[in-house]
């Protein structure tokens, strides 16, 4: 459909929506990074125009849990 969902560094992309991450935990201590569940749902868009029909189906994006230990 041409869509894009990009997963890079903090923020996701979709159409050119920013959407960036929530509870996001950084310990300088302990050099730990960990990066709750997240997940993004889109709901089913409809567009009519004319004779043209775009529909979008719903998505869903999760991540899991994500530890990172230096």
């Amino acid at each position: 459909m041409g869509s894009e969902l990009q997963f890079e560094g903090s923020e996701l992309q979709f159409e050119g929506l920013n959407y960036k991450f929530v509870g996001l935990n950084y310990n300088v201590d302990t050099l730990d990074y960990k990066f709750d569940v997240l997940e993004y749902k889109f709901d089913v868009l409809n567009y009519n125009v004319d004779t043209l029909d775009y529909k979008f189906d719903v998505l869903n994006c999760k991540f899991d849990v994500l530890d990172y230990n230096v």
